[in-house]
């Protein structure tokens, strides 16, 4: 990277490819198999999206404390395998924005929080994401929200999804892009400090770039 750089910094997950095919899908097969409970993807998404754990989310839909608790105790330890991983996909204009944004000279570095850094790797491999941008930096999820400040400082904003990146990006002084193409909604973003809110990545390039 040249010292004459811009750099753009992104999350990943919710972000740049699709996680959530991986995320209910799991927790609905888990559901069957560890309570033979017919788990409803779409409130159990609907439930993260209000901000929400997946414990919380699982109790929310009607399961008991106990049972969500082992369910999502294994949902965390199962969501990030390879099997799973494979349902995640682009999302709906990013590659082409991350395109349009190389083209535009930017600098584009993905912080993501992720528990095992080789499957990410593979993953993105897979995805061909590591032809579109030039840096990846993997953080632990549990100190998502202070870990990515140091990679962020740098950067003329940090686009996510979630409320960590939010809290990453003020910590660091950077103008944080909220999309909410992921895991949160725009209304529970906005209440956790986000002013520039958009629907998909698309257009929180577009607003940079311009």
């Amino acid at each position: 990277m040249s010292s004459d750089s811009r750099v753009l910094a992104l999350d990943l997950d919710g972000t740049l490819i699709d996680a959530r095919r991986r995320q209910t899908a799991l927790a609905c097969q888990l559901c069957k198999t560890m309570s033979d409970w017919d788990l409803d993807p779409i409130r159990f998404w609907s439930q993260k999206r209000i901000g929400r754990t997946t414990e919380a989310a699982l109790i929310g839909c009607g399961l008991s404390d106990s049972i969500a608790r082992e369910i999502a105790s294994a949902w965390i330890s199962l969501v990030e395998t390879s099997h799973w991983l494979q349902l995640d996909d682009w999302l709906p204009g990013a590659q082409s924005s991350l395109k349009r944004a190389r083209k535009q000279g930017l600098f584009l570095r993905v912080v993501t929080a992720r528990q095992h850094a080789d499957a990410l790797h593979v993953q993105l491999s897979t995805l061909r994401l590591t032809d579109l941008v030039d840096h990846v930096v993997v953080v632990a999820p549990a100190t998502a929200s202070t870990s990515k400040v140091a990679h962020i400082t740098d950067s003329i904003a940090f686009i996510g999804d979630s409320e960590s990146d939010a809290i990453a990006a003020q910590s660091a002084g950077v103008n944080f892009l909220a999309v909410t193409s992921g895991v949160r909604s725009g209304a529970f973003l906005r209440a956790h400090g986000a002013t520039h809110v958009y629907r998909t990545v698309q257009s929180a390039i577009r607003s940079v770039i311009r």
